[in-house]
């Protein structure tokens, strides 16, 4: 996969609470299992992360059986989030 170059930059903060800002100001991640999949992401450092471990992340060892569709869910609520203005693909978090 090719790197592409982020349309605007976003910065975000994981030591204490987690904190996203862009261009415009702060980004609210309202929900906890967003909140921890993107600190999750982050922490990966631009690494591709598989779905069994963004799974355990999210739920350990009990993972519901919906877990793989909730996963997405999560996925395209963070998208949304942060680029909420977004046409086409996405530029912060692919896939």
């Amino acid at each position: 996969m090719t790197a592409r170059p982020y349309i605007e930059p976003v910065h975000y903060s994981v030591l204490g609470p987690l904190r996203v800002e862009r261009a415009t100001g702060p980004v609210e991640i309202r929900g906890a299992k967003e909140r921890l999949l993107l600190a999750r992401l982050v922490a990966a450092s631009g690494r591709v992360v598989g779905t069994a471990d963004l799974v355990d992340t999210l739920w350990g060892d009990a993972p519901p059986p919906s877990a793989g569709k909730s996963l997405q869910t999560f996925v395209v609520r963070l998208r949304n989030t942060l680029e909420p203005d977004r046409s086409g693909p996405p530029q912060v978090l692919v896939t």
